[in-house]
């Protein structure tokens, strides 16, 4: 009974390594260094395949243009490769490596599937004068790039290449010797970012880097999105991109492996909540742009006045009427639609109270020495008018309503097909194009559903026809 048992229990520990498996990392990956700063990982046939670009008018141009400055083997060679990139000798179907080595210095690391085939490849660059004569040393196959900016090193099982300046390139062995030696337990491989980065629903290309890195555009967009007197250091981002027909999805999360960090980040964010779908099938026919959330107004207004230009105009409002308190007063779901091509804006919001009403008497009084007038439209909406504003606001029971617009009670406007998709979500926006001329997208729905993360779905008609018609 026992031998069977452990019989069985070694069956079913052999079927969770393989059923995890996808999880786990390969030799080739253990060159990227442990405190890399920024990682991206790029299914290569995936792209090509969804992309077709192996079919576009730019690779025949490109071939034809070549033809001339190459022998006839030579572009039999490019050919047969465009045609089967496995005749590279490199495993397209494993995910490439680009990391920052440091501020100057970038690797990209592929997984070597037949060694003897890349380097027939090699031969072939030889002969297209891209790189110089391969040299063996320490056991492995070296390489430059004929400009010097670039240093390849492979074995049987890892390509390497390290980008850097011509200066330093040929000086990349010892570095580069090491990588190829690294042990996992020093590697990238290892670490809870790896693993948020192999998390990623979606592949095609996946992306990781540190807050703290100076220069990433990216970065720097996200630092606004921090606690006030966060270390950007602290904190990381990861994110992945499926290109398919007819779109593209996009799924991103920030985050931080410090505790106090991340508990921190948390709460910031607890003026999302979950949406409990009052305004799910409410949101009027014909809206072109609209989001829906749940909302704590006491956290809403703290995370709205980091943005400078709602926070200047919460200022604004503040000599008239109080747009800060009436915020606060937010408890429940939000929904935010409009009509660009009408320059319509509309905001109904549930609340927790509506003390706030009880100063409107005031508000009314003194908006003459702002040179705005008050005017009360009756059950508990206002017109608030002056040179450089034109607003309507009210309270309707527990709802709260601004706009731009006179107030128009919400009614039920039947199925939403978004519905399912909205149920416990933080927030969803849906952004339709299709009677926009000269749009690339059909439409684009941006969801979260937890705090940090942020999915977007975008739908072209035409994609990926359209990229390449774009490139012509």
């Amino acid at each position: 009974m026992k031998v069977r048992f452990l019989y069985m229990l070694a069956i079913v520990v052999s079927c969770m390594i393989v059923s995890c498996s996808d999880n786990s990392y390969e030799d080739y990956m253990t060159v990227i260094p442990k405190d890399a700063k920024g990682v991206a990982a790029v299914r290569f046939d995936n792209i090509v395949n969804k992309s077709g670009v192996a079919r576009s008018p730019l690779i025949r141009l490109a071939l034809s243009k070549m033809g001339s400055a190459m022998g006839a083997d030579v572009e039999a060679k490019v050919k047969e490769l465009i045609h089967d990139p496995s005749l590279s000798g490199i495993d397209f179907s494993r995910p490439a490596y680009v990391f920052a080595i440091n501020d100057k210095m970038f690797g990209l690391t592929m997984k070597v599937e037949d060694e003897s085939l890349l380097n027939e490849l090699m031969g072939t660059l030889v002969k297209l004068d891209f790189c110089s004569k391969v040299k063996e040393s320490d056991g492995y196959q070296w390489t430059s790039l004929a400009d010097g900016s670039a240093r390849m090193v492979y074995s049987d099982n890892t390509l390497l290449i390290v980008l850097a300046n011509t200066e330093i390139a040929n000086t990349l062995n010892p570095m580069m010797l090491a990588m190829m030696r690294q042990n996992a337990d020093d590697s990238f491989v290892t670490t809870p970012q790896f693993a948020k980065l192999r998390d990623q629903k979606y592949e095609d290309l996946q992306v990781y880097f540190n807050l703290g890195v100076e220069g990433v555009l990216q970065a720097d967009m996200l630092k606004e999105l921090l606690p006030k007197g966060a270390k950007p250091a602290d904190y990381e981002f990861v994110s992945g991109v499926n290109l398919r027909e007819g779109g593209v999805d996009i799924q991103g999360q920030l985050f931080s492996t410090d505790e106090k960090a991340q508990a921190e980040f948390d709460n910031y964010f607890a003026s999302f909540k979950p949406m409990t779908g009052e305004y799910v099938n409410k949101i009027p026919k014909g809206t072109k742009l609209w989001a829906c959330m749940g909302a704590n107004g006491e956290q809403l207004v703290d995370l709205l006045e980091r943005v400078p230009k709602i926070k200047e105009v919460l200022l604004a409002a503040g000599f008239v009427i109080d747009a800060e308190q009436m915020l606060r007063s937010i408890d429940g779901d939000v929904m935010i639609c409009a009509n660009p091509d009408k320059e319509e804006v509309a905001v109904y919001a549930q609340l927790a109270q509506s003390d706030f009403m009880n100063d409107v008497d005031s508000w009314i009084d003194a908006a003459p020495k702002y040179d705005v007038t008050i005017t009360d439209e009756g059950q508990g909406q206002y017109h608030l008018k002056g040179s450089e504003v034109d607003a309507y606001w009210g309270v309707n029971d527990n709802q709260l309503y601004v706009g731009n617009v006179a107030y128009t009670p919400l009614s039920v406007q039947g199925t939403n097909k978004h519905a399912d998709d909205m149920e416990g979500a933080l927030f969803y926006i849906l952004a339709d194009f299709n009677a926009i001329d000269h749009m690339v997208a059909n439409s684009v729905i941006v969801k979260s559903y937890k705090p940090g993360e942020v999915i977007i779905n975008v739908d072209i008609d035409s994609f990926p026809g359209i990229l390449w018609k774009g490139l012509e």
